[in-house]
């Protein structure tokens, strides 16, 4: 995933020199998880259900990458697979054992646009991936009951 934090505030950079000036933050940091801790996660998510629709809007919404005018170079099956993955641990996130096809439609801008290679600079990648998510039909059918 590629997600922008963006800068921080003229105050807030000002404090960050002040306070680690003399110091390395990454001295004073400690763990919050072992690797225990991270395969058990990864358990968990990997149980989360994705319907095989999902599947299918998510391989529909990769061709329409490779298909779109200003790309060059669409979303792989690696950058697909990535994207579902990506789902089932939003969704264990939210509480949730399947996805939605909200959490595909959410997370695809942070997945995806830093795989494509564009053609030029008409239009950017994000607006690829909006493009798609747009063009697309969601699957409709009843897949939570």
């Amino acid at each position: 995933m590629q997600i922008s934090i963006g800068y921080p505030t003229r105050e807030g950079e000002t404090d960050i020199i002040q306070r680690f000036l003399n110091s390395n933050p990454l001295e004073a940091l400690t763990p919050v998880s072992n690797t225990d801790d991270w395969v058990a996660i990864q358990k968990t998510t990997q149980t989360v259900k994705v319907h095989p629709d999902l599947c299918g809007y998510i391989a529909d919404l990769t061709a329409f990458t490779r298909r779109h005018e200003a790309v060059a170079l669409g979303v792989s099956p690696r950058g697909a697979l990535a994207l579902a993955k990506s789902a089932q641990g939003y969704a264990v996130l939210q509480g949730r054992d399947y996805v939605r096809p909200e959490d595909i439609k959410y997370l695809a801008p942070f997945v995806w646009p830093h795989r494509l290679l564009l053609r030029g600079r008409n239009v950017s990648k994000v607006q690829v991936v909006a493009d798609a998510l747009a063009s697309v039909p969601v699957p409709t059918e009843d897949m939570f009951s």
